[in-house]
């Protein structure tokens, strides 16, 4: 039976006919409610703790032996031997960079000797040729790259001997001038090369192509834990990692993330994405506070972590190369894991039949059941009578619902805001605490609706169903099955954000007709419909939870606001919580509940605002570059974050620098410049850095000015002009377009550089050029105006960059065209 406050007997059958009826009394009940309340509070932390303590697990690393006992990875050989190499940074711009690809060609051509010895050819690249031009607006608008490549190349020719097609593995070498780069990306190319060892003691049926590739570092992802899978577009490929690798982990929210630029980033992968070669991309995702600054480090990482990477990469290699062909073309496609132990994979057409199954079966099973069950025996008319009578009785269960869900956006919205205004950053440095908040929020608008339906209950006796259990219940299936239909929608337009729909609508029917088929007299009933109701949906959505917050929690240091942030971290509270409405309503005593939580609520709130935003684990991750004009005194230094950077430079800063701070908005965030005196080492003195040369010669309307640069430390700079021209030559190379800056990389310090520009004849006489050059070299005292920033700073705060390169920006000044 069920009472007016909604408690449930064992005997109250889902959608009884007959009234309720109060049978309990007030005392008896409130002994109830607390015990169920104290049930699901402690279910919800018990499948958290449990959840994260699984999801977390990393694999024990591999020695030689133990690997090939298993056939496995041998992860500590590729830490000992691979990843100690990532030391200091090594830039593309730097001479740290040359030594890595010097070290690499090294091991390319001893691992084309032992092949040999094996009777396994391997073919390496070690001087390429290729010279990429493209517009890259990095330092300047309408800006032109000219980049001569430092890429290493192996090849291993498979047994079939085909070499038309191959498995490419690609990892960058190059890291950030800020960063050792240890995860970002040595544990790439430490699992690349323990691929290349493994091959030659295990000759492929494929052929095989590895590609350690520079001047990746434009963005990047994370720094450490465990490697996702974020990206895939190609169904046969991601089967095959599911069914070879243990402790899988995947998610198609890593691709939906990097799509909207809610991860303002990116990963090497996107080149071959454009290009049409299928493949996929395993990345680390936290924590994204140690990316791309100096605690991106053999000491913030564990072999356990390479292992990780390691095995999965390992297990698709295998499972490839055993296919008779290596799977062709791309293809979107639905793929996740459940705790890490099975991923689950399938094409979108799968996907939306699974879906549209489910919104088939679901209502007819539904109706079927009620007319065969309940209206046995009676007349048609009666029977859609009885039909009616249910359906509306639903109905008001799925008002009840809506109630519920509006209840929660409102509170859970508001929590967000409220922190969001009051305490900015918090879940910078305290996601998971944020989290609690606001499930707590969430809760309370649970209940909150709860007293709403009970109210409305009240004034319209008709209505008496939105307060039931049972009308709840059906009310809540039927939400399920609208965002199923959704996820359908978004399926068809190959997103699926939502796949865990089908999950939620499965379980509670599943659950629905359990409790319609045990037995009255089972004391368990409740126990096993509230199990299978909300066990798998619990799961899914903690992990979705628990990687939203690893994966967003510092996101803000790149500019995405912190609402955006809560969004994404609501959205499974939101559904999980809405779950549990039924429950609450059996449970009773809602104002009493409410208050609690109300309480509680506040608790949270006043222990979270007096919660530091930055801590060691969380350090505030500042942008950094510096801008000098040889013809100045001092430095322009700019620095970019979140929040508090003002008063962290006054308190880091020496007087005469902290005297000259201005800071302003920059969108999200907060640039702040000072002036100093530190000037880069290389540009003390010009002449000696920078030789430049120009010869003009001019035609009836046409100009051409060719610039020969030779710069003694820098393998990076750009000749801008003061207005566009429409065709440039960079070291040979032929570029048209609207071009304002010329970017050319060079593969060797002292080499000469060369230029050309077409301009009018009329413009000889206004064209004016200027001279620059990047530098990030500074392990040696280079750059002193970041080093001793660097060394003036907490702990809970860290330098970074954003585009790889840059830390220095050198102004040579104007290019003087002389006419011959």
């Amino acid at each position: 039976m069920e009472n007016t406050n909604g408690s449930l007997s064992e005997r109250t059958p889902l959608l009884s006919t007959s009234p309720s009826r109060n049978t309990q009394s007030a005392q008896s009940h409130n002994k109830r409610s607390w015990p169920i309340y104290s049930l699901l509070a402690g279910f919800l932390v018990i499948l958290v703790c449990s959840v994260y303590s699984v999801r977390n697990k990393l694999p024990r690393p591999l020695s030689d032996a133990q690997a090939r006992a298993s056939n496995g990875f041998a992860g500590i050989h590729s830490y000992n031997e691979y990843l100690y190499k990532f030391q200091a940074p090594h830039p593309a711009t730097t001479r740290e960079n040359a030594a890595m690809q010097s070290w690499l060609i090294e091991l390319a051509k001893d691992f084309q000797a032992q092949g040999a010895k094996k009777n396994l050819s391997i073919e390496i690249v070690t001087d390429d040729p290729t010279r990429l031009v493209a517009k890259r607006d990095r330092f300047a608008s309408n800006e032109y790259w000219m980049v001569e490549s430092r890429n290493v190349m192996l090849r291993i020719i498979g047994q079939t001997n085909k070499t038309d097609e191959a498995l490419l593995i690609n990892a960058h070498y190059d890291s950030v001038g800020t960063s050792p780069g240890v995860t970002d990306n040595g544990m790439g190319v430490a699992v690349a090369l323990e691929l290349v060892r493994y091959l030659i003691d295990h000759p492929p049926k494929h052929t095989v192509m590895f590609l350690f590739n520079n001047f990746e570092e434009g963005e990047g992802t994370g720094a450490g834990g465990r490697a996702l899978l974020f990206r895939s577009d190609n169904l046969g490929i991601i089967q095959t990692l599911g069914s070879n690798a243990h402790l899988v982990h995947a998610s198609v929210l890593g691709d939906s993330l990097l799509k909207s630029r809610v991860i303002r980033s990116d990963t090497d992968y996107t080149l071959f994405v454009k290009d049409g070669v299928p493949g996929m991309d395993l990345a680390f995702y936290t924590p994204r506070a140690f990316y791309h600054t100096q605690r991106d480090d053999l000491v913030h990482t564990t072999p356990s972590a390479l292992q990780h990477m390691g095995q999965m990469a390992l297990a698709t290699v295998q499972g490839l190369d055993r296919m008779d062909a290596i799977p062709t073309g791309q293809q979107n496609t639905v793929y996740y894991d459940i705790l890490g132990r099975i991923l689950v994979v399938c094409s979108f057409t799968t996907f939306q039949i699974i879906n549209m199954v489910a919104l088939v079966t679901v209502p007819i099973l539904a109706i079927a059941w009620t007319l065969t069950k309940s209206a046995n025996g009676l007349h048609c008319k009666e029977k859609i009578r009885l039909l009616g009578e249910r359906s509306l009785k639903v109905f008001q269960g799925f008002i009840a619902v809506i109630l519920a869900l509006l209840c929660i956006l409102v509170t859970t919205g508001l929590a967000a805001v409220i922190m969001t205004w009051i305490h900015p950053s918090f879940s910078y440095g305290n996601a998971y605490e944020a989290g609690i908040f606001l499930v707590v929020a969430a809760f309370f608008g649970l209940l909150l609706s709860q007293i709403l339906g009970d109210k409305l209950v009240t004034r319209k006796s008709t209505w008496d169903s939105i307060a039931r259990f049972d009308a709840q219940y059906y009310g809540l299936v039927i939400a399920w099955w609208i965002l199923v239909a959704v996820s359908t929608y978004y399926a068809s337009h190959e997103e699926a954000g939502l796949y865990y729909a089908v999950y939620f609508l499965g379980s509670s029917t599943v659950a629905a007709f359990l409790y319609v088929l045990l037995p009255d007299t089972d004391h368990l009933r409740l126990s096993v419909v509230f199990v299978v109701q909300t066990l798998i949906p619990f799961v899914l959505m903690t992990e979705l939870g628990l990687l939203t917050m690893d994966g967003l929690r510092h996101t803000s240091a790149d500019g995405v606001p912190e609402l955006t942030i809560y969004y994404y971290m609501a959205i499974p509270i939101v559904f999980l919580v809405l779950h549990f409405l039924p429950w609450v309503r059996v449970a009773g005593q809602h104002r009493k509940a409410a208050s609690t939580t109300g309480v509680l609520l506040g608790f949270f709130f006043i222990m979270c605002v007096f919660l530091s935003v930055f801590n060691a684990g969380s350090p505030n991750r500042i942008l950094f570059n510096q801008y000098y004009n040889v013809t100045e005194p001092t430095v322009n230094v700019s620095l970019v974050t979140e929040t508090g950077l003002q008063d962290l430079l006054e308190q880091s800063l020496p007087s005469n620098e902290a005297d000259t701070i201005h800071c302003e908005p920059a969108g999200d965030q907060t640039r702040c410049t000072y002036a100093t005196d530190l000037v880069p080492l290389y540009a003390r003195h010009p002449g000696k850095e920078v030789n430049v040369r120009t010869q003009t010669a001019c035609h009836a309307t046409q100009c051409r000015t060719n610039i020969t640069a030779i710069v003694q430390n820098s393998v990076l700079c750009q000749l801008r002009l003061d207005h566009q021209i429409q065709r440039a030559w960079v070291n040979g190379e032929l570029i048209d377009g609207d071009i304002e800056a010329l970017m050319l990389y060079s593969r060797t310090f002292g080499k000469p550089m060369h230029w050309g520009i077409e301009y009018g004849r009329g413009s000889f006489s206004s064209l004016k050029p200027s001279f620059s050059c990047i530098y990030d070299e500074w392990t040696h005292g280079e750059l002193p105006a970041f080093t001793t920033l660097r060394n003036s700073l907490p702990e809970t705060a860290l330098v970074s960059i954003r585009g790889g390169v840059g830390l220095a920006t050198v102004h040579y000044g104007p290019v003087n065209l002389t006419l011959y």
